[in-house]
C-alpha cells in the first residue's frame, strides 16, 4: 500500500487485500481491494472492491465440503566511579540507575549497569532486525543518530528499541520510524563524512512520563557568551561513550550487552591521530586515550553518543561518526554547532493524534492481541501498521520470492483473497502462503504450501471484473489454537448479510504490503489506509463499478468540494 506522487498513477493496496470496519469491539472484513479505474488510480479516480457479504453462501459452501482437521564471563571486581545524577529542570541526561565507570586505565571498555544509559537506543533494519547503529532519545517522537547509518534506507524498514540492556533482550520496547530527517549538507567523501546528524520520528510516541527504564537525552545549551561553542567540549575534556559496538577493531567481538568507556577529546591540531581536517574542526572532534589505548578507535557504534558530565547530569556533547583507521581516534559530530538545527526540526513538526481501537482479545475472529492504532487524521499514503496489529493478514508469494497479493485467514486452512491474484502465473505449484508477519523479509513466520485455489466462477476479466473473490486451501492447517501463537495469527471476520453502509462517513481501513506499477517495489512492513465509504451514486464511483450489489467504492473524501474523490488505491499487482 505505497503511495507516491498523484501525477504517477498510484496503486495503494494489495490486489486480494482486505478493507475492514470497526464494528465496536472488533474489526470484521467487509470487502476485498479488486481494482480501480484504469488499473491504479490517478487523482480523482476510486477504488471498488468486492462486497463480501453477497458471497458468503459461495464461500461457506467449499469451506464445509473441504472441512479438513489435519492439525496433528566473571568479571572481576575493580575500582569504580558511581556518578550520581539528578536533573528535576530538564527532566534529561539521567539514566534509570546511577552511571558507574572504571577510569580508563582499567578496561578496553566494560559493560555498563542495566539502565544507566536509559536514553540510549538500538537503531535496526526492519529485514533482520539487525542492529545498524545507536541513537538517543530526543523526545517523545524523535531520536538522534548518525546520518551515514542511513543512507539507501527506507523509514518503513527501520524500528529502534529502547528499555533494554541486551540487544536481544524480549521485554525491549519496539516503535517504528515514519520519517527520516537528514542534515541538508551531509556529505561523504574519502571515507570520511561530514555533517553526519540525522533525527529520526518515531510512528508512536515512547510515553518517556510513563515509563522509568526510558529517558531523554540533554543537548548542550551554551549561554556563556564567553565559551566558545564551536570548541566546545574542549581539548582534553573527559568524555563517555557508550554503545553495542563501541571499539573499531576486529579483535573484539561485537556485545550483546550495552558498553561505556571512558575517552577524552584530543582536538589538538598536532594530533596525528585526529583525522579531521581544520575547516571541519567546529563540527567535528576526535576522542580517544592516551597511552597504550592509542592505537584502539573508539567510533564503531555510529550515532552511539558522547556524554560529559555537568553538574548533577549526562550532557551529550558528540555522536560517534566514524574511524578514519583503526589506529586513528574516533570521530565525533560536535553537537553545539547543531543545536539550531536540531531545535528547527522538533519545533517544525507537527503530530498527528492518533486513536487506538481496544479490541476484544476474546472475539472469535476480528482481533489480535495488539490494538490497531491509526492516526486520527487520514494519512494520504497510508502509514506503517503496529506490529500483529492485523493477524490475520497473509502474503502470496511466487516461488517464495516475490510478494504477489495480500489475502486473510478464513480458518486454519482457508484463506480469502482476490480471483484477478491468478489470473498470471501463480497455481498451487509455486505459489506459497506466509502468515504470523509484519515485514515480508523477517525470517521468523509460517509458510504454508496451497493444493487447490477456488476462483468464482463467475468472475469476469477484463477492464472492471466482476465476482473478483478466491478462496485458497492449505496443505497443512495454520497453528490457530497455539496459545504461544496467539499474537500472531487470527481469523478475520466476515459480515452474515449486507451490514455494510452506503454512508458516505464510513471509515474504513485498507490493510496491505501493495507494490506501485511504476517503482515496481513494496513495502517491507505492513501498511494501513484509513478512507471513507463512497456513496454508489457518486459520479466517479457509478461509472466505476458494475453492480453495486456485490461491489462498493470507498477513498478519501474532500469533505469541503462534497462528493469529488481523492483518492489513492492499487489495482492489480503487475
Amino acid at each position: 500500500m505505497m503511495i507516491y506522487s498523484s501525477f504517477l498513477g498510484v496503486c495503494s493496496a494489495d490486489s486480494g487485500g482486505p478493507i475492514f470496519q470497526w464494528i465496536g469491539d472488533r474489526w470484521q472484513q467487509v470487502g476485498i481491494t479488486s481494482y480501480g479505474h484504469g488499473g491504479c488510480l490517478f487523482e480523482s479516480g476510486q477504488a471498488v472492491f468486492t462486497r463480501i457479504s453477497y458471497f458468503n453462501d459461495w464461500i461457506n459452501l467449499h469451506i464445509s465440503e473441504n472441512n479438513q482437521t489435519l492439525i496433528s564471563n566473571n568479571n572481576t571486581e575493580v575500582s569504580r566511579v558511581q556518578y550520581n545524577c539528578f536533573n528535576s529542570q530538564d527532566n534529561c541526561g539521567c539514566g534509570y540507575a546511577e552511571v558507574v565507570l572504571s577510569p580508563s586505565i582499567l578496561s578496553k571498555s566494560e559493560s555498563a549497569l542495566p539502565y544507566s544509559w536509559s536514553m540510549v537506543v538500538s537503531i535496526r533494519t526492519g529485514i533482520n532486525n539487525q542492529h545498524i547503529c545507536s541513537g538517543t532519545i530526543l523526545e517523545e517522537y524523535y531520536i538522534l543518530t548518525a546520518a551515514h547509518c542511513l543512507r539507501n534506507r527506507l523509514a518503513q524498514d527501520i524500528t529502534i528499541a529502547t528499555r533494554m540492556y541486551y540487544r536481544s533482550e524480549s521485554s525491549a520496547l519496539i516503535r517504528q520510524v515514519d520519517q527520516i530527517y537528514i542534515h541538508p549538507n551531509y556529505t561523504e567523501n574519502s571515507n570520511q563524512y561530514m555533517n553526519d546528524i540525522a533525527i529520526l520520528r518515531l510512528s508512536q510516541s515512547l510515553r518517556i512520563v510513563n515509563d522509568q527504564l526510558i529517558s531523554r537525552t540533554c543537548i548542550p545549551t551554551i549561554d556563556d557568551e564567553w565559551i566558545d561553542v564551536s570548541q566546545y567540549a574542549s581539548n582534553g575534556s573527559q568524555l563517555v561513550v557508550t554503545g553495542w559496538n563501541i571499539i573499531n577493531t576486529s579483535n573484539i567481538s561485537k556485545s550483546e550487552i550495552l558498553q561505556q568507556a571512558e575517552i577524552f577529546v584530543m582536538d589538538d591540531s598536532e594530533t596525528s591521530n585526529c583525522y579531521v581536517s581544520d575547516d571541519q574542526r567546529q563540527t567535528q572532534f576526535c576522542a580517544g586515550r592516551y597511552g597504550n589505548d592509542k592505537e584502539i578507535c573508539y567510533g564503531g557504534d555510529s550515532g552511539s553518543p558522547a556524554f560529559q558530565r555537568e553538574g548533577m547530569r549526562w550532557t551529550q556533547v558528540g555522536l560517534t561518526s566514524h574511524c578514519r583507521t583503526s589506529s586513528g581516534h574516533g570521530v565525533f559530530t560536535r553537537l553545539t554547532a547543531y543545536v539550531d538545527w536540531i531545535k528547527s526540526i522538533l519545533s517544525s513538526i507537527v503530530i498527528k493524534p492518533t486513536k487506538t481501537y481496544q479490541c476484544d482479545k476474546k472475539a472469535a475472529c476480528g482481533c489480535g492481541q495488539t490494538d490497531v492504532v491509526l492516526t486520527s487524521s487520514r494519512t494520504v499514503g497510508g502509514e506503517n501498521t503496529v506490529g500483529y496489529s492485523w493477524p490475520m493478514m497473509v502474503s502470496f508469494e511466487y516461488y517464495d520470492r516475490f510478494h504477489e497479493c495480500g489475502g486473510t485467514i478464513l480458518s486454519d486452512s482457508w484463506i480469502l483473497t482476490a480471483a484477478g491474484c491468478f489470473i498470471r502465473g501463480p497455481t498451487v505449484v509455486n505459489l506459497t502462503v506466509f502468515a504470523g508477519i509484519h515485514n515480508l523479509s523477517q525470517t521468523v513466520k509460517i509458510k504454508r504450501n496451497t493444493d487447490r485455489i477456488y476462483m468464482h466462477p463467475n468472475y469476469s476479466l477484463g477492464y472492471a471484473p466482476l465476482h473478483d473473490i478466491a478462496l485458497v486451501h492449505l496443505d497443512q492447517p495454520l497453528p490457530l489454537d497455539n496459545v504461544n501463537m496467539s499474537a500472531t495469527f487470527a481469523k478475520t471476520c466476515v459480515p452474515n448479510e449486507n451490514e455494510l453502509s452506503s454512508d458516505q462517513y464510513l471509515d474504513l481501513v485498507i490493510v496491505g504490503w501493495g507494490t506501485s506499477r511504476f517503482s515496481a517495489s513494496i513495502s517491507n512492513t505492513l501498511q494501513q489506509l484509513s478512507v471513507r465509504m463512497v456513496d454508489n451514486n457518486d459520479k466517479f464511483c457509478s461509472s466505476t463499478i458494475k453492480n453495486s450489489s456485490y461491489q462498493f467504492c470507498a477513498g478519501f473524501v474532500n469533505d469541503s468540494r462534497g462528493a469529488d474523490i481523492n483518492l489513492y488505491c492499487r489495482g492489480k499487482e503487475n
